[in-house]
C-alpha cells in the first residue's frame, strides 16, 4: 500500500491477503489476492485521513504554521502524502516528510519540546465552558422539553455556560471558575457529571446541545467530563423544604475550575467544604511555526 497513489481510477490493483492462496469469486479474490479499484482502496484510508485533517484544521485555526513535518508509518503512503500536500498547498503551508533517522529525530525533538516548553501565557484558541439549565421560555425555547425541578420551576437542559472566551490571555496556573448550585432530594443520585465543552467559532450560541439533547450544536466539541461523588458533603448539610411541593431537599453550592498549565488543561469541581471531589484532565497541544504530525 505504500506505492499506491490513487491516480489510476480505472485500473484494478491486486492486494495480497497474507497466508491465503485460493480463489473466492464472491469477494473478487484470485490466488489469495484481492482485486480492488482505486476508489475502493481510498476507502481504507478515509477514516484515518478524516481524523488527521480534523486535527490539522484545529491546529491551523489557532495558529499559523509555516511548515508541517509528517512522520510515522502512515506518512510512508504516497497517497496519504499527496492528499495532505494538496490540503496544505491550499492553505499556503509547506509539507515535509523526513526519511530514515531524521524522521525519528524530528519526532523525538517535537515530543521533547512539547513536554518541556516554558509557556507563560496562553491565548485561548476557543471558548471554554460547561453545561447548565435555565428557566423555560416557551417563545425562545420551542422544541426543547422542559422538566420540573423540586422548587416547581420548569427548566431546560443543554444551555452553554461560558468560563473562558476565545482569544483571552491566560497566565499559566491561573484558575478560571464559575459558580453553580444544585438541589438534591431524598434518594437522588449523588454522582454528578458535568460536560466540559469548547466552541471553535466566534460567538457561542445559547445552547450547546440540540433540542432533543442527542447531539452537539455545530462548532462545539467535547473536552471531557468532570465527575464528583457528593455523598461526603451532602450528609452534613441541613434539610430545606420546597414551598411548592413540600418535599425536602439540600442545596449544594460548588465551583467548576479550569487551570491552564504549560501543555494541558485541568478541570475539577470544588465544593464549599474545600474538598476536591473530582478531576478531569484534557491535554491541549501548543503549536508554533512548525507542526509535527505523527501518523
Amino acid at each position: 500500500m505504500r506505492e499506491f497513489t490513487g491516480e489510476e481510477p480505472e485500473t484494478k490493483k491486486l492486494l495480497n491477503l497474507g497466508g491465503l492462496y485460493h480463489d473466492d469469486k464472491r469477494f473478487h479474490v484470485t490466488r489469495g489476492r484481492l482485486n480492488l479499484l482505486d476508489e475502493e482502496i481510498k476507502g481504507f484510508f478515509a477514516p484515518s485521513l478524516r481524523i488527521v485533517i480534523g486535527g490539522l484544521e484545529r491546529a491551523v485555526t489557532d495558529n499559523s504554521p509555516e511548515m508541517i513535518f509528517l512522520v510515522g508509518g502512515l506518512a510512508e503512503s504516497k497517497y496519504v502524502l499527496t492528499y495532505l500536500q494538496t490540503w496544505a498547498k491550499e492553505r499556503g503551508i509547506r509539507i515535509a516528510k523526513p526519511d530514515g533517522a531524521m524522521s525519528k529525530a524530528i519526532a523525538n525533538g517535537a515530543l521533547y519540546r512539547y513536554q518541556h516548553s516554558a509557556v507563560n501565557v496562553h491565548i485561548a484558541g476557543m471558548h471554554y465552558g460547561t453545561e447548565t439549565d435555565v428557566l423555560f421560555d416557551s417563545e425562545t425555547m420551542a422544541g426543547r422539553a422542559p422538566f420540573l425541578n423540586i422548587l416547581g420551576e420548569w427548566r431546560v437542559r443543554g444551555r452553554y455556560y461560558p468560563i473562558v472566551n476565545k482569544n483571552e490571555r491566560l497566565r499559566v496556573g491561573v484558575v478560571k471558575k464559575a459558580e453553580f448550585h444544585r438541589r438534591f432530594g431524598d434518594g437522588d443520585n449523588l454522582n454528578v457529571e458535568m460536560d466540559l465543552v469548547g466552541y471553535r467559532g466566534d460567538k457561542p450560541p445559547a445552547f450547546y446541545m440540540s433540542p432533543d439533547l442527542r447531539t452537539m450544536v455545530e462548532e462545539f466539541i467535547p473536552l471531557g467530563i468532570v465527575k464528583a461523588d457528593l455523598k461526603a458533603v451532602f450528609d452534613p448539610l441541613p434539610w430545606e423544604t420546597s414551598p411548592t411541593c413540600q418535599k425536602r431537599f439540600k442545596k449544594l453550592s460548588y465551583e467548576i475550575c479550569l487551570v491552564f498549565d504549560e501543555i494541558e488543561l485541568r478541570a475539577c469541581l470544588k465544593w464549599r467544604f474545600n474538598l476536591l471531589m473530582g478531576i478531569c484532565i484534557q491535554k491541549r497541544i501548543m503549536t508554533s511555526a512548525a507542526t509535527v504530525i505523527y501518523l
